[in-house]
């Protein structure tokens, strides 16, 4: 009986895995759009240089 449970908690936490992967790409996609939101804002009003990778020669 305790083996069977084990296996169910196993085959549970293998359910969880892609949804914790997928959660994961989501918030990296959202802390992306926020970055790129920040650096649009700042810009707009002059604040920000480009970064040297940016300027061309």
């Amino acid at each position: 009986m305790m083996g069977s449970r084990v296996q169910q908690l196993e085959v549970s936490f293998k359910n969880l895995e892609p949804v914790v992967s997928e959660l994961k790409a989501e918030l990296h996609k959202d802390k992306a759009k926020s970055s790129d939101a920040r650096f649009l804002l700042v810009d707009e009003y002059g604040i920000v240089n480009p970064p040297p990778t940016m300027v061309q020669p």
